[in-house]
């Protein structure tokens, strides 16, 4: 993180950037000197021409007055008969001199236009010259300077949080509700669904504002994160729909809800929710394809919030928002980072349990065995060591692992957790500076880089996304023997490329591991369904050490 190294390298771009901007302006300057002089000379070229053309006009017009004359003497001479010889012969010479005037002052015109044609050519040459290097200029420019969006984020090291508890334990909000956890299982849409039910008969019985975290994981955080951060100006009554005694339900009474129910209406999103569509076929099929304004990880967040955001206008295609908390919260970020404005987050506008989203960080090194690939599949892990999940949380504030995990733990490959990072700090470059306290400055590089709703959903409930990537080893590995004896190893190939390219769709991010000596580093990770580990969402609850817990199980596993 040395601030020295990253110093020299800006002064050497800084330099660069300058030494190049006075190359370009020479050779504008030196293309439009060129252009200037060509049309001097080409102009000169036709005033020469010009005044050629105009004396040989006069040379022939006085010769041909000269014969003129002489004839008339002539005519005078020989009489009355030689009178009309004379005037044709008159005639005729006037003729002759007023074509070759005529002639000469077409070729001077012509000369004229040509040379006007030649200037207004070069001219347009050096303009766009000029434009072309201007403009390569400034790509050469953006590539040395590296254009980042840099902010400042906060940390919370695991010391820190033993002792003084987790960061929305400060709010005063917060330690005047009960201490109480809702938890919605994983499930996929069912869970989604159910969650809805659930939910209306708590908001029904107003326990809601006394709850102080919600907790969920996969499917049960499809509902979970649009109605925490539903906005401001669609009410809880439109979200929710009308609450129905459990023995008046009936088919009849759910169709005319949905016929009743309006575009911000949960029952109506889950119902129309349509997760595989030819979006996610092309990343599978023709990897090539690019995603506009994003890169191909960022498939299955898309898909998700197309379905489960954009009917809430809280889906942001191309540029992302930041996931934060209240308002508050919000101003005291943006009162280190000045480049960011409110626009860029997303925040939590009714009153709401403190939200807390499962997911796992995968250690792939762990992975490496087919056999124990294999084994995964199925639940049953050879070796407990060999378990390649590490428990993640997302909340509205800051993401990360509270444990550090390093060593046999990580089977040497890396370090996971120790601590939390401010949601802006998540998915980052390299940090540059040295730590300063408890914040660091960070990198993103594109907008989509920005940890946003739409990935804590994607991530949370990407349950396809291990076994696509075990599928995509075990498929490989089956193509290569097949192909080694002959046994149509080319098509299995081409299949387990599918699926390989089938794991590439879902998330990975840059995460942060933060170490007691306050070293802090970030490696490019896959991540995946917190159901792997926990599919209940007890765990960030259980960490909290919450007394009371409402668990709403909606899954069979």
């Amino acid at each position: 993180m040395g601030s020295g190294k990253d110093s020299n390298k800006n002064s050497s771009k800084d330099k660069s950037g300058s030494t190049l901007g006075n190359a370009l302006d020479n050779v504008v300057s030196g293309v439009t000197d060129v252009a200037k002089d060509v049309g001097k000379a080409a102009s000169n070229v036709a005033n020469d021409v010009g005044k050629a053309a105009s004396n040989v006009a006069k040379d022939v017009g006085k010769a041909a007055s000269d014969v003129g004359k002489a004839a008339t003497d002539v005519a005078k001479d020989v009489g009355k008969a030689a009178s009309g010889v004379a005037k044709d012969v008159s005639k005729a010479a006037t003729d002759a001199a007023k074509g070759v005037a005529n002639t000469a002052q077409d070729v001077a015109k012509g000369v004229s236009n040509a040379t006007q044609t030649v200037v207004k050519g070069v001219s347009n040459t050096a303009q766009d010259v000029a434009q072309a290097v201007t403009g390569a200029a400034q790509e050469v420019a953006d590539f040395v300077t590296e254009k980042f969006e840099k902010n400042t984020a906060r940390l919370w090291f695991d010391e820190e949080i033993a002792k003084k508890g987790f960061p929305e334990a400060g709010f005063a909000h917060i330690k005047a509700k009960k201490d109480v956890g809702i938890a919605f299982s994983g499930g996929g849409i069912r869970s989604a669904t159910a969650a809805l039910g659930q939910t209306r008969a708590l908001h029904e019985l107003a326990l809601l504002p006394k709850v102080r975290y919600v907790a969920c994981i996969s499917g049960g955080s499809w509902f979970t994160v649009p109605w925490v951060y539903l906005p401001g100006n669609i009410s809880d009554k439109e979200f929710l729909g009308n609450y129905t005694p459990p023995e008046k339900l009936s088919w009849n009474d759910l169709l005319v809800q949905y016929k009743n129910a309006g575009e911000a209406s949960y029952m109506k999103i889950v119902e129309q929710a349509e997760l595989v569509n030819k979006q996610a076929l092309k990343q599978v099929f023709m990897p090539s394809v690019p995603m506009a304004n994003s890169s191909k990880d960022e498939t299955w967040g898309d898909l998700v919030a197309k379905n489960y955001l954009k009917p809430l206008k809280l889906y942001h295609k191309g540029a992302q928002r930041y996931a934060t908390y209240t308002d508050a919260v919000r101003k005291t970020v943006l009162s280190r980072n000045e480049t960011l404005d409110k626009n860029d987050f997303d925040c939590v506008e009714h009153d709401r349990p403190y939200m807390l989203v499962n997911g796992v960080a995968i250690n792939w090194n762990l992975m490496g065995k087919f056999e124990t690939a294999l084994a995964e599949i199925f639940d049953k892990p050879e070796k407990p060591k060999d378990y390649p999940f590490y428990p993640f949380e997302f909340t509205p504030m800051y993401s990360g692992i509270n444990t550090l995990y390093s060593g046999k733990e990580t089977a040497g490959f890396f370090k996971f957790g120790g601590g939390y990072i401010e949601n802006i700090a998540f998915d980052t470059q390299d940090p540059f500076g040295k730590l300063d306290g408890n914040f660091v400055k960070v990198k993103t590089k594109q907008q989509y880089n920005r940890l946003s709703l739409q990935d804590i959903m994607a991530t949370s409930g990407a349950a396809p996304a291990f076994h696509a990537l075990v599928a995509g080893t075990a498929a490989g590995a089956l193509a290569t023997g097949a192909l080694a004896l002959g046994l149509g190893g080319a098509k299995l190939t081409l299949g387990a490329a599918a699926v390989k390219n089938l794991s590439g769709i879902f998330p990975r991010f840059f995460y942060w591991h933060l170490d007691k000596d306050k070293n802090v580093g970030n490696d490019n990770l896959y991540f995946g369904d917190g159901g792997f580990l926990d599919n209940y969402g007890l765990m960030p609850l259980l960490r909290r050490r919450v007394k009371n817990i409402i668990l709403f199980i909606n899954t069979d596993t």
